[in-house]
């Protein structure tokens, strides 16, 4: 009897921790648009990876504007101030049209976790750039590199 009711709990076990990772496992992000309305807001929209050329996607977004930074991710949306944040991006390589938007708490050390946002084109990240220096009027905290790969 002992023996089956172990092999019942690491059976469950087994089930609980591969659901776990499966519900814990971050959605990939990709850019599947770049709008700019001049002193308005500057939007990056995306979808998850894995519906990529789907029509009927669920497009998210995140809003650069003159106050803040919002992300609009189900079920997330939230609102980061310009000067509490650091808007990271890491290109593939040193001509490499992709990179990896993510945020990080301004003031932590560099070697915290940031928040991966997902994948953004080199052309509309040149754009939103543009837009938050000319729009946002207080010290914009941006972070650009090259990864090793």
């Amino acid at each position: 009897m002992r023996n089956i009711a172990g092999g019942v709990l690491v059976v469950a076990a087994a089930i609980t921790c591969m659901i776990a990772s499966a519900v814990g496992r971050e959605v990939n992000y990709v850019q599947t648009g770049c709008e700019i309305s001049e002193s308005y807001f500057a939007y990056i929209y995306m979808v998850p990876e894995s519906d990529v050329g789907d029509p009927k996607a669920r497009k998210y977004s995140v809003e650069f504007n003159p106050e803040r930074v919002l992300v609009r991710f189900r079920p997330a949306y939230y609102a980061l101030k310009w000067d509490e944040t650091v808007v990271a991006v890491e290109y593939r390589g040193a001509n490499s049209d992709e990179a990896i938007l993510s945020f990080r708490k301004y003031g932590f050390s560099t070697n915290t976790r940031p928040r991966v946002i997902g994948e953004i084109r080199r052309d509309c990240w040149e754009r939103v750039k543009g837009y938050i220096s000319r729009n946002v009027h207080i010290p914009v905290h941006i972070v650009e590199t090259v990864s090793g790969v």
